[in-house]
């Protein structure tokens, strides 16, 4: 039987939609500091709370996104989400993303835009759900 919690209501997608790529923690991080114009610091994963964990050891863990991550991603105009997936590339340490194509890396922002601007204008959180070991 498959464990399951209530959030906010939010509609979800799967990052693996594809059964090859994946959205870990470290691109994540790079993401909201190119939004946010910030230089990328790891550290920034610190201020992700759980919101649920299904075995604290292997995971998975489901993570709320910071409020100010949300936001700046809501806010992003069309001009800026235009090159979102070439600038989240570029700052990409990580050789997993870097063998993405871009076409999905730039498909992937977009749907974390639209999310984040679902979230917003709902009063409601964001979640990423990170990968288990």
């Amino acid at each position: 039987m498959a464990k399951s919690i209530q959030l906010d209501g939010i509609e979800a997608f799967d990052a693996w939609d594809d059964g090859v790529h994946g959205l870990g923690p470290e691109q994540l991080a790079e993401l909201q500091c190119l939004i946010q114009v910030r230089e990328c610091d790891y550290k920034i994963l610190d201020e992700y709370q759980i919101a649920f964990t299904d075995d604290e050891m292997h995971g998975p863990w489901l993570i709320r996104i910071p409020d100010e991550f949300v936001s700046a991603m809501a806010s992003l105009d069309t001009g800026q989400l235009a090159s979102i997936g070439d600038r989240w590339l570029e700052a990409n340490s990580g050789f997993r993303l870097r063998q993405t194509p871009r076409a999905w890396i730039q498909r992937l922002a977009e749907r974390l835009v639209g999310l984040a601007q679902r979230a917003t204008e709902q009063g409601k959180c964001l979640y990423w759900e990170s990968p288990s070991c």
